[in-house]
Parts: C-alpha cells; sequence; structure tokens
C-alpha cells in the first residue's frame, strides 16, 4: 500500500444466515415451538459482537440487498409480531407447544454447523442462551462444508433423522425467488431441490408461483410481502441477518469500487498470487 490510507467501501448483502428446523419431527411440527426458538435468538448483540454491527436482522429470507423488495417498515412488523427477540414469549411458546405435543421438558436439540470461525460463534451463542432455559438442552456439532452439504441434501440424511437444526448461509441471488423456492416449495424437498426441513403450505407455494409468474415490480414487493408474513408465522427457518459487503481499496489505484452484494462474484482478470500470474480471462 507504500503508505497510503485504505479506503474502506460497504455494500448491503443478499445473502443471509439461517437455522433450518427439522418442521416434520416433534416437537418441531408446531409452529409455537419454533417461533418460541426464534424469539431467543439475540440477532442485534450476536451482530454488534461478532460483525461489528456490519449487517441488518432479519424477519424472513428477503435481503435488503434486493432493494425495492425489503420493506424496512414491513419487516419491523414481522418481527414485532412472529419471531423477533422476546425472551418472555418466547417461553410462552414453548411452553404451549410441549403442553399441545405432550412433551415433557427438557428438549434435547441436536444443533450442527460447519467450520467457519464466524458462524461457529454464533451458534454457540444461541446454544448458550436456549441452554439456559428450562426448557431446552442443546448440543452443537461442527463439521466440514461438504458433508454439512451432503447430510442436508440426501434423503437419507436429514430428512429422515428428523431432529438436528442447521445452522448455514444462503447467498440467495439478486432476485427474490432465489431466496424462497429452493428453501420453500414443496416440491422442492429433497432430493429435489433444497428444502431439507420439509417445509409444506400451500399458502406459501401459491405465492412463491405467482411471484414467478409475474413481471411487474410493485405487484411481485406485494407478492413477497405476503410470503414473508405467512413464512414468519410458520417459521420453517430462523432467519438471523444479512451481513454487509466489505472491501478494503487503495484509492490511489482504485477509483468508484462498489462491492457487488453477492458474496459469491467470481474475478477474472485480476492477480492470482498462487500462480504467481495475472489470471487471464475465458475465451
Amino acid at each position: 500500500w507504500d503508505g497510503q490510507t485504505p479506503e474502506v467501501v460497504s455494500e448491503e448483502g443478499v445473502g443471509f444466515d439461517l437455522l433450518g428446523f427439522p418442521t416434520a419431527a416433534e416437537p418441531y411440527n408446531n409452529p409455537k415451538f419454533r417461533r418460541g426458538l426464534t424469539r431467543l435468538v439475540p440477532r442485534s448483540d450476536v451482530l454488534t459482537a461478532i460483525y461489528d454491527d456490519n449487517g441488518t436482522p432479519l424477519a424472513g429470507p428477503i435481503s435488503p440487498g434486493l432493494g425495492v423488495y425489503f420493506d424496512e417498515d414491513r419487516e419491523q412488523e414481522l418481527a414485532d409480531e412472529f419471531v423477533g427477540e422476546d425472551p418472555d414469549q418466547a417461553l410462552q411458546l414453548i411452553e404451549e407447544a410441549l403442553d399441545e405435543e405432550g412433551i415433557e421438558p427438557p428438549v434435547e436439540i441436536d444443533m450442527r454447523t460447519n467450520i467457519n470461525e464466524e458462524r461457529e460463534r454464533w451458534m454457540e451463542v444461541i446454544q448458550q442462551t436456549w441452554d439456559e432455559t428450562e426448557f431446552l438442552e442443546t448440543s452443537l456439532e461442527i463439521i466440514e462444508f461438504p458433508a454439512l452439504v451432503e447430510f442436508i441434501t440426501d434423503p437419507d440424511g436429514l430428512a429422515t433423522s428428523d431432529d438436528t437444526i442447521i445452522g448455514i448461509g444462503w447467498t440467495g441471488g439478486s432476485d427474490p425467488n432465489g431466496h424462497v423456492e429452493d428453501l420453500y416449495y414443496s416440491e422442492n424437498q429433497v432430493p429435489e431441490g433444497n428444502n431439507w426441513s420439509l417445509y409444506e403450505s400451500d399458502e406459501a407455494d401459491e405465492l412463491i408461483e405467482q411471484g414467478q409468474q409475474n413481471i411487474d415490480v410493485d405487484t411481485r414487493r406485494e407478492i413477497y410481502q405476503d410470503l414473508q408474513e405467512v413464512l414468519a408465522e410458520d417459521s420453517p427457518h430462523a432467519w438471523m441477518w444479512t451481513t454487509d459487503e466489505v472491501h478494503v481499496v487503495n484509492p490511489d489505484a482504485v477509483q468508484g469500487w462498489r462491492p457487488h452484494p453477492n458474496s459469491s462474484l467470481r474475478f477474472d482478470s485480476i492477480y492470482a498470487p498462487v500462480r504467481g500470474v495475472i489470471a487471464q480471462p475465458p475465451e
């Protein structure tokens, strides 16, 4: 950097972190139990402690990087009504769900995530938070990412074990359909897609189809807001946050740089230090 002061530039991301619940298993088949677990998650505290507030807490899978499809006020309404942090409401929901299912606490909860320093830390925070209640006893297993992907997409893995909560990230993409279809459309249950939580909802399916069939932005925005409410009430996942894309550049060498909100972006024609060459663009 030759003594130059670097410039930090950031952009709201589109990807998000989540906890995936096994919705076919007791007591996870009760939406009250899933919402109760979700309402115990200290999203803002984790964002501050681990990400230095470079991110946005989520009440659903539509990320702020999607621009007009993300409504901050509506997001807050969904958090207040369904999934935002509220320990008292959380414990009430969990207790009601266990009574309805005839299950005596504490419930043993198996959690699994992949080797990733940040993800391991926030999973540990959630584990500690849940363990502090009288209703839950958790265990956390950390494995290699390919093994985690194999576990959640293999119909003989998670879909039949029915008892594991998965902590993982989802890239999403630049259109809201990429945030919902593969994860929540009933026809995309594993192995057909990535609906490893085995979530089924006729209402969610219809809204997902409407979002695919419409091209008007205002119409689609209403569709995905309605879908967000259905998903928040059902809570097949606990949506954590989307973290900002933060880049550091040399302002003398790079001007007007703007990070792409998709963290999976790959670059061509840049220096490849592992090979000691300038990477050539594809033919």
